[in-house]
């Protein structure tokens, strides 16, 4: 069941999110899935996107 839930919300992006992620993906070399799978984890830690996807650039 935790394989569902850590995939539920890759469907409620927006599309402006998933640009953002996209292009991140691009600068960085890393996949688009990796991205997705590391800000979702960190979004389960109750982070909105946007915190979540600031902490992931400041990661790298």
């Amino acid at each position: 069941m935790s394989d569902v839930k850590s995939f539920r919300s890759q469907s409620d992006y927006s599309q402006e999110q998933v640009i953002k992620m996209i292009d991140f993906a691009d600068e960085q070399n890393i996949p688009l899935f990796d991205v997705m799978k590391r800000v979702e984890k960190l979004m389960f830690k109750d982070m909105t996107f946007d915190e979540a996807f600031n902490q992931e650039l400041g990661a790298d």
